[in-house]
């Protein structure tokens, strides 16, 4: 069987970025920290990172589109220049993003023949910043088989291209695909 190609390399899980440096490559000052990560559910690739939360008396969100991020770092994130920071809502490109924390954490996941296969814990990105995989935080009992386990064997992946559709309210999976291929995830600690 054939090793997929995403998980050849090394992964992270986004959840790890939370609470990161982000610094300018340009100049080397902070410019912020990691509080969530934005998700374009239709293209499947990561829209933007969110370096402030709105609060009670403010919807203002402060965010970093996904193209001026440089590097994924082990502990910051370098992106491209210091004034990139730009309000949500100036950037209407980003209005359908789905928050990895507070959209796709604990999502219901579902096969195409309707069965419910688990609740999302986590998206898992390469070094270049692709999403490549699903992390998995309950698995319904008899689906675990069609995962990937974590080389600890304590948390179950499936690969993103199962995905048939991440909607606003479930992720829908095409399980038919664990059959033609065999994946074994390299996940950093």
């Amino acid at each position: 069987m054939q090793e997929s190609k995403a998980h050849s390399e090394q992964t992270i899980p986004l959840q790890t970025f939370k609470g990161k440096s982000i610094i300018s490559i340009s100049n080397g000052q902070i410019i912020g920290t990691v509080n969530d990560i934005l998700i374009d559910h239709k293209a499947l690739t990561i829209a933007a990172i969110v370096t402030s939360k709105s609060t009670l008396l403010s919807r203002d969100i402060d965010v970093i589109p996904a193209a001026e991020i440089q590097v994924w770092g082990e502990d910051v994130i370098l992106v491209s220049g210091p004034i990139i920071i730009r309000k949500k809502e100036e950037a209407p490109e980003l209005a359908e993003s789905l928050s990895v924390s507070g959209q796709i954490k604990r999502r219901n996941v579902f096969s195409l023949n309707g069965i419910r296969v688990g609740e999302i814990s986590d998206l898992v990105i390469d070094a270049e910043g692709n999403l490549v995989s699903y992390e998995f935080e309950k698995v319904t009992p008899g689906m675990a088989e069609v995962m990937v386990d974590s080389p600890e064997g304590d948390r179950k992946y499936l690969p993103l291209e199962f995905t048939h559709a991440l909607g606003k309210d479930v992720l829908i999976v095409d399980l038919h695909k664990s059959q033609a291929k065999t994946v074994t995830p390299e996940i950093e600690e």
